[in-house]
């Protein structure tokens, strides 16, 4: 067994759906955090808007609890926030957009016309 480069060793757990679901939890939870600190608002005062503990909103914050959306909405409407939830492109699926993008415009000729009025010396 050969050895591991950085970049693989850091690449092997974005491959599991733990990685990608610990990430978002921890995404959340520091978009709770950054939401409380815009409001000035402390753990006891966000467990009074949920109606819980402050040991509960200690507990979200450390990111040990395990989110659901109806849990998510409970936090953002008591932040006065909506969720939003969004999916966006992976890596690959993001280089394969921009790849794409750039053969499609090679093919109309802008990038050709473009590249012509540059080597010109005019600027657009």
């Amino acid at each position: 067994m050969g050895t591991k480069s950085f970049r693989e060793l850091f690449a092997e757990p974005r491959q599991s759906d733990s990685y990608w679901e610990t990430r978002a939890a921890l995404d959340f939870t520091e978009a709770v955090y950054r939401r409380m600190t815009t409001l000035g608002l402390t753990k006891s005062q966000l467990a009074e808007r949920l109606g819980t503990s402050p040991a509960y909103v200690t507990k979200i914050l450390g990111g040990e609890a395990n989110f659901t959306l109806k849990t998510m909405v409970r936090l953002a409407r008591a932040l006065e926030a909506e969720l939003a939830v969004c999916l966006v492109p992976g890596e690959e699926a993001a280089a394969k957009s921009a790849k794409e993008e750039a053969l499609a415009v090679a093919e109309s000729g802008a990038g050709h016309a473009y590249g012509r009025v540059r080597k010109k010396g005019v600027r657009g």
